[in-house]
């Protein structure tokens, strides 16, 4: 069973996708800078030593605070000290750059698992795999118990199922470096049971939430015109038909007739052997 933390949200599907993928933020690395050794020397407060000693630190980059940062690739410095890029996105100074569509039209599995009790009564089916960018993703579906199948569902309304991914998992660790819902488009399902949900996704437009907060990034990316037909966990069992066993006792009807009928034949044959 796949551990949770406890937050409150407004979709629990992303939350319980936490709870399986431990969020790791972007930009919580060193940027690809290095940190001082120590403070750095004041020309001011003091003559500097006769020798500096072989292992002083000299920032080529960019003092940030007490981080030594690379405006040009640092997604939490971009362009400027401070000025941050969400977590899905890459910092090419002076901009930051949104993912374009990482998933696949029919991606394959690289790991799946169904789970009915981290949000029961609801049933949450997950999936790793791999994306257009090369890249490990993940791909939610939190659906109800008796959701309709073979119907278009639109995914904006308020009781959709949950249509969610991870963004670029760490399938070492079950890490993740952010989270996007499908906020709009169109969702039918093939089958959605405990054992497996299958179906296809249209035109969906994909938003940036923090998957702790469960609040839309502020500035975050966003992706649209997503496609995608998914395959997760097993066919359903096919449900028992009762009709033709129910039907059969009602089929009994006219043969009981027929005995009447029968009997009536009886009773003029006896009247006739009377005369």
């Amino acid at each position: 069973m796949w551990t949770m933390r406890p937050v409150a949200g407004l979709r629990s599907g992303l939350v319980a996708l936490a709870g399986a993928l431990v969020w790791l933020g972007a930009g919580c690395g060193d940027g690809g800078g290095s940190k001082p050794d120590a403070a750095p020397i004041s020309l001011f407060d003091a003559a500097p030593p006769d020798a500096a000693p072989p292992d002083a630190f000299v920032c080529t980059k960019t003092m940030c605070g007490t981080e030594c940062v690379d405006l040009e690739t640092d997604p939490r410095h971009c362009g400027a000290c401070d000025n941050a890029c969400p977590p899905a996105a890459d910092c090419a100074a002076p901009d930051c750059v949104c993912p374009s569509n990482f998933v696949p039209a029919a991606p394959g599995a690289l790991f799946s698992q169904m789970n009915t009790e981290q949000v029961a009564p609801d049933i949450l089916g997950l999936m790793v795999f791999a994306g257009t960018d090369g890249n490990a993703h993940a791909l939610i579906a939190m659906f109800a118990p008796d959701v309709a199948t073979g119907v278009d569902i639109d995914l904006a309304s308020a009781d959709a199922p949950t249509i969610g991914f991870g963004y670029q998992v760490d399938t070492a660790n079950f890490t993740l470096r952010s989270g996007f819902l499908a906020t709009s488009g169109t969702l039918r399902l093939d089958h959605a049971c405990a054992e497996g949900v299958a179906g296809t996704v249209t035109g969906a437009k994909l938003e940036e939430y923090d998957v702790f907060s469960m609040t839309p990034v502020t500035d975050g990316c966003a992706i649209d015109d997503v496609d995608v037909t998914f395959a997760i966990g097993a066919d359903c069992a096919p449900t028992p038909d009762a009709g033709p066993a129910d039907a059969g006792p009602a089929d009994a009807g006219p043969a009981d007739a027929g005995s009447a009928d029968a009997g009536s034949a009886d009773a003029g044959s006896a009247d006739a052997a009377g005369l």
